[in-house]
């Protein structure tokens, strides 16, 4: 996901610690209390410092989630944990142009009706082809951009969901290229929103 709060740029292949939690706490009005180091670490490497603690506590966790469906995404885990009072846990991706990122989030219940997010990385792969996406600041002449799912970071091409190496190897995609992108949810990762937003009687089940 580019679903760590994805506000946050893409992060580059040797910025911040690729397997270091990011931990931020809301408060019962969603308001964000509290985030750790990491939190801030990763602001700096990646030039968001409008995104430093000190800018966003006290704010609402919303004003930091681009897109429709990944605040969709966010709000079904924290409705869940919330509902069944135990924590949620959903695996994605959050890729950089080097490196295949494997991340598990979990939203767990705290006192006075906080909720604690929790980004853990578990696995770092490489990918097999550099490819950079940036999201337009301005509409693109033409309409050519493609989709990008937040939580599994594979593409929409020529109406097919892929990895980005499949797109390169069918040649839809460049190797070295930027290509420009709107974040969204695939059909597959939407069925786990709707799982998710059933409150599944197991708190571990859409990992």
């Amino acid at each position: 996901m580019s679903n760590k709060l994805s506000a946050l740029p893409e992060p580059s292949p040797l910025q911040g610690n690729a397997t270091q939690d990011i931990e931020y706490i809301i408060d019962e009005h969603d308001l964000m209390t509290w985030v750790n180091e990491a939190w801030d670490d990763f602001a700096l490497c990646n030039d968001a410092p409008n995104l430093l603690s000190a800018q966003v506590l006290g704010r609402d966790w919303r004003e930091f989630v681009q897109g429709d469906t990944n605040r969709m995404y966010m709000e079904a885990m924290l409705s869940a944990a919330r509902i069944l009072g135990k924590r949620i846990g959903q695996s994605y991706r959050c890729d950089s142009p080097s490196d295949k990122r494997y991340v598990k989030l979990t939203v767990e219940p705290q006192e006075k009706g906080h909720i604690k997010f929790r980004h853990h990385t578990t696995k770092v792969v490489p990918q097999k082809y550099i490819v950079n996406f940036v999201v337009p600041k301005t509409p693109v002449k033409g309409g050519k951009v493609a989709f990008r799912c937040s939580m599994c970071n594979r593409v929409k091409l020529q109406g097919q969901w892929m990895e980005v190496e499949d797109a390169v190897d069918s040649k839809l995609i460049a190797a070295g290229s930027t290509v420009s992108v709107y974040y969204a949810i695939c059909p597959s990762c939407h069925s786990k929103v709707k799982r998710i937003s059933s409150t599944p009687a197991n708190p571990e089940c859409c990992g």
